[in-house]
């Protein structure tokens, strides 16, 4: 009870920066890439070193989602992916000049072409 009740909170306070009011909101499951805006972000909680951050996608939900990694700045476009062992992994997305395909940049610099 106690964790929706902080999830809900946190949801209010980064709603201003969604596109419209009242998203539709999800959690992420395992496997699943969504991709999307970042909204907001912040710590779980003043022990953990454990970050939530809220993303508009692209299909018009708004999600909630916690990583033990960097989160990019509000309004930031990224993919985000969680894989198998349930670890999450956020990419700043950016347009490649001229081709309208997009690429992926990890917290590493890394760069991949992405298939959407």
């Amino acid at each position: 009870m106690g964790l929706m009740r902080d999830i809900t909170k946190r949801r209010a306070a980064v709603e201003g920066n969604a596109s419209r009011p009242g998203l539709p909101f999800f959690l992420a499951w395992t496997g699943e890439k969504l991709s999307g805006k970042i909204l907001g972000s912040g710590p779980v909680s003043e022990m953990s070193e454990e970050k939530y951050l809220f993303l508009e996608g692209r299909d018009g939900r708004m999600y909630y989602e916690t990583t033990k990694g960097t989160v990019p700045p509000v309004g930031t476009d990224v993919l985000i992916e969680r894989d198998k062992r349930n670890r999450v992994r956020i990419f700043e997305t950016e347009k490649r000049s001229g081709t309208g395909q997009k690429m992926a940049r990890d917290g590493r610099g890394k760069k991949d072409l992405l298939d959407r």
